[in-house]
């Protein structure tokens, strides 16, 4: 059994920073973070799973903790993502693996499924299902709950901040940049109430 430890890969393209734990010849189970996270914070599954002997990693996604940020807003499609994880899972052996998904990761973690089958044993999706045509707002206003959201008041029902995110990008990145440590609290604090 080995103790949670952080590694980093670095490809042509990118480079991750993991979190791994359990016995590297273990069943493998990646545990992919949302957003604002990072790997760490599957700290507690990692050391469950890895206890059962699972090999159990955890990277930090693109943008995130000790992994590569990009500046272009065009590196966070999710065919970059998608393919990051690819890479790492090659790095790591490329035997099929569990994939769990958190948030904004779990289409990740669908993408995979839908386009690298071979890679996978199994998936978890927590929070957000995926949707084959994307995760976009376009594919997400149908599934409004209008009694909760009226349109006239809420044209983009509970997603009004992701559209935000898509029409003000740089002033959401600087926001969050101007108090990171803020930010992160209130997202967790945010979260919590609800």
């Amino acid at each position: 059994m080995t103790e949670l430890s952080a590694h980093t890969f670095t490809s042509r393209r990118h480079t991750t920073r993991y979190w791994e734990c359990g016995p590297v010849d273990g069943p493998l189970m990646l545990f992919i973070h949302g957003w604002p996270e990072i790997g760490l914070m599957w700290r507690a599954q990692l050391e469950a799973f890895s206890a059962e002997g699972w090999r159990c990693v955890a990277p930090d996604m693109r943008g995130y903790g000790g992994s590569s940020s990009p500046t272009a807003s065009e590196a966070y499609t999710l065919s970059e993502i998608v393919q990051d994880m690819v890479e790492l899972h090659d790095h790591l052996g490329g035997r099929p693996a569990i994939w769990v998904g958190h948030d904004w990761e779990s289409p990740v973690v669908g993408a995979l499924a839908a386009r690298h089958s071979d890679r996978g044993r199994g998936q978890v999706l927590i929070s957000v299902p995926y949707f084959p045509d994307a995760f976009a707002l376009p594919n997400l206003l149908p599934l409004i709950d209008r009694k909760l959201y009226p349109l006239h008041l809420h044209p983009d029902g509970q997603w009004d901040y992701y559209r935000f995110y898509l029409t003000h990008f740089e002033q959401t990145v600087s926001d969050f940049e101007a108090d990171i440590p803020a930010a992160l609290a209130f997202s967790v604090l945010d979260a919590s109430q609800h």
